[in-house]
């Protein structure tokens, strides 16, 4: 039951956080790499800002 309520929830998962945890990358590390402050990563991840 955990198993697929986790399967579930990484289909479903915000594409710019699924992305970079397959890459193994805090929302610090991908931050830098796109030169924005980790805050506009997690609005991103909540959707709360467009991409």
């Amino acid at each position: 039951m955990y198993e697929q309520k986790a399967a579930e929830e990484y289909i479903f998962m915000n594409p710019v956080k699924r992305e970079r945890l397959e890459r193994g990358w805090t929302q610090l590390d991908l931050a830098k790499r796109l030169d924005v402050k980790q805050p506009t990563i997690a609005k991103w991840e909540k959707k709360e800002l467009q991409v």
